[in-house]
């Protein structure tokens, strides 16, 4: 039985029931089918007030369990209030850290399930989590060390290698740089460990690549394809100026293993090689390889570490940056091979693939979308399409497809990649950090309540015509009252006319012109994050422009020329939060509700439901002190629309945040792009 079916019912649903309606919370109620609530607006807002005393008390671990039974119970009352972050499948730790929760909660305590008890001691141990009396905590991942030890890796070396020869023909010099000689599991495998042995023996054998010169390189072993042996040992002699001999490896027929020096001898020689032509491919661990070695002519790195700093990511790309005399237009390609958990297996831990992104992380690339920019992250080694497919693939979408990412299909020429870096041509060596908000064609980036649109038109006619109305009665039936009665009725229906007219602009506006929506929504957190102190404010302002727009996304950078760095990154972290789902702030900002005139706050309270709710958190950076966050909001009602601020966790408003969290506003995302010019 899987881990996930033993939460569908029974005592697995009861203990993610418990954690997700702890009993006890101020305010709620103890019946929720009370019949004194046929409307069941008293059980809506005690499974809130219950939701909200959950997520404050332990976030991550509510989420996990909201998670776990939108999983197994998609019918049950309380999914229905679950946040939308919450409404998918759990991920392989959160399972195993629901399930040592429920043993350590309800196992541990009774002295007759002692069996039990180790048994999921044993369950969880296997998955690398070591459970006891005083919680749950990771060990060694198994399915990292599956996913780095995998022998795709090396497949896909292969074919990143095949491709580049066909691309470069005999100017290929390749560096393969994998962590250890041999690593993993070391009995189990038709090859054996992982590591460069391996990577070396798969590259010999493979049809594509069989044809490449290629040397194995580590502190131990010195391994040559026994089919270059006769052109290529005698040189390896001539090089170190040692009497090398070359002997058959009996688990690997196809390699020859050569004796007299060891491989850290052997360094220099194998750049000497390939700067001669004799090599094509060296492959060698990341201690010998991963710094220092000077060989100008390397023009294909293809890393298969599981090292992702920041020195050693930089390290290892200095491998190909030298300039080639034999070649003064080199351009090399950088190649990072990753492995993916299969999307139709039950797993959703992907740390290969979370290792890819810090590696890119902090390195340079030109965009693949804009390649009038040069930034770090993914988008310098993926394009937009790319980089959808690979989300759903890990997110294991029903139409996920591996072969969607497609990277071997779009390798551009050497030509075109010296031209996307325009060398020679002059630059300013300066670095910027802009946000983009990206959100799909069909839905207003920030829209409004369509309801309360109506219902704001409808009171501003309804307004007018009133004030029409009285206006002829009073003519009708006292004619010399008609001026000062007919002014009063005017006068009164305009003052009322007038907010409810500014609403429903603003709400227009906001729909139409995303733009400009987003230029005031930049304009009023930059002036609050300086009102917080968080900023210094004075030197730039916020300004943004559209960008081209990718398939099926429309989107609008947000930028800060002239800021201080930090000002930058105060700025874009606190975009980030308010377009981010609600999670956990301590201010919300609910917009189409309030305004600064009661009229236009009795037509939108009656004009909205509880469905129509829209609500923002309040970035941390404004939220930290009251009287700011209460500041920020006046201005949004000023310059984007109605809203109303609630404090998190004051009393009457626990629901509120529940609700909040189901509920969001901006149909969009915001993320930040760093760029070089």
């Amino acid at each position: 039985m899987s881990i996930s079916r033993f939460f569908a019912g029974g005592p697995g649903r009861a203990s993610l029931l418990g954690i997700l309606q702890p009993p006890g919370v101020a305010g709620s109620v103890d019946d929720p089918d009370d019949p004194d609530d046929p409307d069941g607006d008293d059980a809506a807002d005690d499974i809130d007030r219950r939701l909200a005393a959950a997520f404050a008390a332990d976030f991550s671990g509510a989420e996990a369990a909201g998670a776990m039974l939108s999983l197994v119970a998609p019918d049950h009352p309380v999914t229905a209030y679950l946040p939308e972050f919450a409404r998918r499948p759990p991920s392989t730790d959160e399972t195993l850290r629901l399930l040592g929760r429920y043993a350590l909660d309800h196992v541990l305590p009774d002295p007759s399930r002692a069996q039990e008890w180790t048994r999921l001691r044993a369950l969880l141990a296997d998955f690398g989590y070591a459970l006891t009396d005083r919680g749950v905590r990771r060990t060694r991942d198994p399915i990292d060390s599956v996913l780095t030890s995998s022998l795709a890796k090396d497949q896909g070396a292969c074919d990143i290698l095949a491709a580049e020869a066909a691309a470069l023909g005999t100017r290929l010099c390749a560096l393969v740089v994998p962590d250890f000689a041999r690593h993993g599991n070391v009995h189990g495998g038709l090859l054996g460990a992982a590591g460069a042995v391996r990577t070396f023996s798969v590259l010999t054998t493979d049809a594509a690549t069989a044809s490449l010169r290629a040397i194995l390189v580590t502190s131990s072993t010195v391994r040559l394809a026994r089919r270059d042996v006769g052109d290529l040992l005698p040189a390896l002699r001539a090089e170190v100026g040692a009497d090398l001999t070359a002997v058959p490896v009996d688990d690997d027929p196809s390699v020859a293993e050569v004796r007299g020096m060891s491989g850290a001898g052997i360094v220099g020689a194998a750049a000497r090689l390939l700067n001669a032509g004799r090599l094509q491919i060296v492959v060698g661990t990341r201690g010998l390889f991963g710094e220092g070695w000077d060989c100008p002519r390397v023009n294909t790195l293809v890393d298969l570490t599981a090292a992702a700093g920041d020195a050693a990511m930089q390290q290892l790309r200095g491998r190909t940056l030298r300039l080639d005399p034999s070649w003064p237009e080199k351009t090399a390609h950088n190649w990072t091979v990753t492995a993916l958990v299969p999307t139709d297996l039950a797993v959703e831990a992907q740390p290969d693939a979370d290792r890819l992104r810090r590696k890119h992380a902090r390195l340079w690339g030109v965009d693949v979308d804009d390649p009038d920019r040069v930034v770090r992250g993914l988008g310098a080694a993926l394009g937009h399409a790319p980089r959808r497919a690979l989300a759903k693939v890990l997110a294991k979408a029903p139409d996920a497809a591996l072969a969607d990412i497609g990277v071997l299909d779009a390798i551009p020429l050497r030509s075109t990649t010296r031209e996307l870096w325009r060398i020679g041509e002059p630059y300013e060596d300066v670095e910027e950090e802009s946000f983009v908000v990206e959100h799909r064609p069909d839905v207003p980036l920030f829209p409004t309540s369509v309801r309360a649109t109506r219902a704001t038109t409808t009171a501003l006619v309804g307004t007018l015509g009133a004030s029409g109305a009285a206006v002829a009665g009073a003519f009708a039936l006292v004619p010399d009252a008609v001026p000062p009665f007919a002014g009063a009725a005017l006068l009164g229906g305009a003052l009322a006319a007038v907010p409810l007219a500014i609403a429903w602009r603003q709400g227009s506006r906001r729909v139409r012109d995303a733009r400009a929506t987003l230029q005031r929504i930049a304009d009023v957190l930059w002036e609050a994050l300086a009102d917080s102190g968080r900023i210094r404010g004075g030197a730039g302002e916020p300004s943004v422009i559209p960008a081209e727009p990718l398939a099926a996304v429309q989107r609008l950078e947000v930028a800060v020329p002239g800021a201080a760095p930090d000002d930058r990154v105060a700025f874009g972290q606190a975009l980030i939060e308010l377009c981010a789902p609600v999670r956990a702030p301590r201010f919300l900002l609910e917009i189409d509700r309030g305004g600064r005139s009661a009229v236009v706050g009795a037509v939108l309270r009656l004009a909205g439901s509880r469905h129509s709710r829209r609500f923002l958190a309040v970035p941390a950076d404004v939220g930290r002190r009251r009287e700011v966050a209460h500041r920020f909001a006046q201005e949004w009602q000023r310059r984007i629309g109605p809203a109303t601020l609630h404090e998190v966790g004051s009393s009457g408003e626990d629901p509120v945040i529940s609700e909040a969290r189901r509920a969001g506003a901006f149909s969009g995302a915001a993320r930040s792009l760093v760029s070089w010019r």
